[in-house]
């Protein structure tokens, strides 16, 4: 979680929405190179988590 509320500058996951959970999987994708399955898991975790 922390990387996801800093990758958004420390903004609180309750006040981000889908727009902001698309870019931080599309960075996962593109600049971070992970896994179809990390992407998975962060956004399950993201949607579970708040």
């Amino acid at each position: 979680m922390r990387r996801y509320i800093l990758f958004h500058n420390k903004r609180h996951p309750k006040d981000m929405g889908s727009k902001e959970m698309e870019e931080f999987l599309t960075h996962l994708a593109v600049n971070e190179n992970v896994a179809a399955s990390t992407q998975n898991y962060w956004h399950i975790y993201i949607l579970h988590e708040f």
